[in-house]
């Protein structure tokens, strides 16, 4: 698991980095927290899980820089910092899990690290497989899409591919989570991905677009619907 602060204070960064591995080392090391001061438009957010960006940047616009990560990280958690309490409101259309106030900082991150810590237990589970002889961890909110071909199963993720010998449904049942729904005999996807959905197509974050099989679009939409929800 992998944190990132997007932020161009560098002495809180170097706070709030602390401070999160105080209370997450159990989930990552010192060296998986990460702290962005400049440069933020060229940032690698591959596999990172989680991101606590400031709203204000100095030459930037952390809600427009946070909307361009949601849409090519649909699954990325954004908790949102910053000194100015009255723009909490405009970071809704970027779907943030949390804000914490830096004027209330010592009170905000109590609660925010908490409901962290919950739903990080509840979604971010990890599975392990055997590939080529050697068990391999996977965190499954990293999982893009699957792709059956003959006897090998191909899983498609942020970072690159896993090649294993399991059927479809084998898969589902060791995923066990409703945010992956097949749409064709022979493929997955992971709805935390989802761009589009309609009747005849789903897109997926960056740009994969498969066509849903008649048998599976009852199915996909009600999986959609209940996904929405929990949104």
């Amino acid at each position: 698991m992998k944190f990132k602060i997007i932020d161009d204070d560098s002495n809180f960064s170097v706070q709030l980095k602390y401070d999160l591995y105080v209370h997450f080392k159990d989930y990552v090391n010192i060296e998986d927290i990460e702290i962005l001061t400049n440069d933020f438009y060229k940032i690698n957010l591959i596999d990172t899980d989680v991101i606590f960006i400031d709203i204000d940047l100095e030459k930037f616009d952390g809600i427009e820089l946070s909307t361009q990560i949601r849409n090519i990280y649909p699954a990325i958690i954004i908790i949102f910092i910053s000194s100015h309490e009255n723009l909490v409101f405009n970071t809704l259309v970027v779907r943030p899990f949390q804000f914490i106030r830096k004027s209330k900082y010592n009170e905000d991150k109590y609660i925010v690290f908490r409901l962290l810590k919950k739903h990080l237990d509840m979604y971010y589970r990890n599975i392990i497989l055997t590939i080529k002889g050697r068990m391999v961890k996977i965190n499954i909110t990293k999982i893009i899409y699957c792709i059956s071909l003959g006897h090998e199963l191909t899983i498609h993720t942020e970072s690159r591919d896993y090649v294993i010998a399991k059927s479809i449904l084998q898969f589902l049942n060791l995923l066990d989570s409703t945010n992956f729904v097949q749409i064709q005999r022979n493929v997955i996807i992971n709805l935390s991905y989802s761009k589009e959905v309609t009747k005849k197509f789903v897109l997926l974050s960056p740009n994969y677009k498969f066509n849903i099989g008649r048998k599976y679009q009852k199915n996909l939409l009600e999986y959609y619907k209940k996904y929405l929800l929990t949104k």
